[in-house]
């Protein structure tokens, strides 16, 4: 399997208030939903972190202030691959009127490579469909890492799009929507197309967007869904967790969430135990 190639610059790059998909990070439902299932599998399994890594953090600082106020943290670091987004985060936390005693920091990182050397935590958080965009041993990779860094009895808490839902969407039984989006050239449509291909876990997206009745920009983007127990031969999130030496998985699925769109409207939050 490729690399999926339009994830290196997509994410990497960019101010996030000139993107058109933004609000996609700016969706509280969400941050609520994923926030409370983590509290309540973290409560499930009578743990108290006290050191956090908010990895894939993006912009927005909601899910660290809820995490702050919730917990006894005394660590909590967010990191992201897009600088522009660990300064957005950054300066909101600086902003905000909430105090911690957490000693709090934002860096710039890469989830694919080695990171944070010397350095273990309590919970590992990876929201908002964070994982996929790469190709399978780079998947595995990620969640190896995790592993490594987290402390015994520590947790990673990951969500990812409900494959039960996804696999519907065969090329005959396509979703299709469009929302407005705001582009550097004004408010602009985007028109999206989305199957899934059961031969690889590849949920595929065709879109464009309009601007009036010009088309000022088109393409594709595909990630790898995993099913949360093995179906067939292709590896399930279970059969990685196992090769990166997780103890435990749990599926915690989150309501439907009507107030997005595409993926972001059916996901379920795993957890994988140390």
């Amino acid at each position: 399997m490729k690399t999926l190639h339009w994830v290196d610059h997509y994410y990497s790059e960019g101010d996030v208030l000139a993107r058109g998909d933004h609000e996609l990070y700016f969706q509280p439902r969400r941050i609520e939903l994923e926030v409370e299932l983590t509290l309540k599998a973290l409560r499930d399994n009578s743990s108290v972190p006290g050191s956090y890594l908010n990895l894939a953090c993006g912009p927005n600082v909601q899910c660290l202030l809820k995490l702050l106020k919730a917990l006894p943290l005394h660590t909590a670091v967010c990191a992201d691959i897009n600088p522009s987004f660990v300064k957005f985060i950054s300066d909101a936390f600086e902003k905000s009127p909430y105090t911690s005693s957490a000693k709090t920091r934002f860096e710039v990182a890469d989830m694919r490579l080695t990171f944070l050397y010397g350095q273990k935590f309590d919970l590992i958080s990876l929201y908002g469909n964070s994982f996929g965009y790469f190709e399978h041993s780079i998947n595995q990779r990620i969640l190896e890492q995790c592993h490594r860094l987290l402390n015994t009895g520590g947790m990673l808490a990951l969500t990812t799009v409900n494959h039960d839902m996804v696999a519907r969407q065969t090329p005959e039984n396509a979703m299709s929507w469009r929302n407005d989006v705001m582009t550097p050239h004004g408010p602009a449509v985007r028109y999206s197309t989305r199957y899934f291909n059961s031969a690889d876990n590849r949920s595929i997206c065709n879109f464009e967007t309009r601007l009036g009745n010009d088309v000022i920009e088109s393409g594709v983007r595909d990630l790898f869904i995993y099913p949360y127990e093995t179906v067939g031969l292709l590896p399930s999130l279970s059969q990685m967790a196992l090769e990166a030496k997780f103890s435990r998985t749990r599926r915690l699925p989150l309501p439907i969430n009507d107030e997005t769109f595409g993926l972001m409207k059916h996901l379920d939050l795993i957890t994988f135990e140390k």
